[in-house]
């Protein structure tokens, strides 16, 4: 359930990974938005040593970054990733010297704040969309969202900061409607 939680949360969740991510950490991290880690960090999910399975929802994070074939080979070889090779293989999106880590990370962190929030909600919701076939509800979503996008005041002042050559001003973004 943690980590349905973290993936149906309506705002991004950022992986911060500093040296070992193993087990549940991976699938964690997997479960994710965006991973940046250190580049001395080291991936895996060696439950074959253990004798137990993978469950159905760390499985699903796991393949829709890395693919199916890619993931029976890292659960049962049992070998761990290092940051290159987790970042070649899809499973994060930034590797930095760990020195750099929290510096990175909060760049990050500032660059999706200034992001319109309604593109940011739903991107991430689209994204998680086109893993599984749309349902009926997940249309009616995507073309409510569409239609109150292209009339909302987010796009009105990015087309505007676009022609005066400036940085959008969003407002700010309204945790109760999430």
């Amino acid at each position: 359930r943690a980590l349905d939680g973290v993936i149906a949360c309506p705002v991004p969740v950022v992986a911060m990974v500093a040296g070992l991510a193993v087990g549940g950490g991976c699938e964690l991290a997997a479960a994710c938005d965006v991973r940046i880690v250190s580049d001395d960090s080291r991936f895996g999910v060696p439950i074959g040593k253990l004798g137990v399975t993978l469950g159905h929802t760390e499985a699903r994070a796991l393949a829709r970054l890395i693919g199916p074939g890619r993931l029976k080979e890292l659960v049962f070889s049992g070998r761990l990733l290092d940051a290159a090779e987790a970042s070649a293989a899809g499973l994060v999106e930034r590797v930095v010297p760990r020195a750099d880590l929290h510096g990175e990370t909060a760049k990050l962190l500032e660059s999706i704040l200034a992001a319109a929030p309604t593109t940011v909600r739903s991107v991430k919701a689209v994204t998680e969309m086109v893993a599984r076939e749309l349902t009926p509800r997940d249309v009616e979503y995507l073309t409510g969202l569409t239609l109150t996008q292209y009339a909302g005041p987010e796009l009105a002042e990015g087309v505007a900061a676009f022609l005066e050559r400036r940085p959008p001003q969003f407002p700010a973004r309204d945790e109760s409607a999430d």
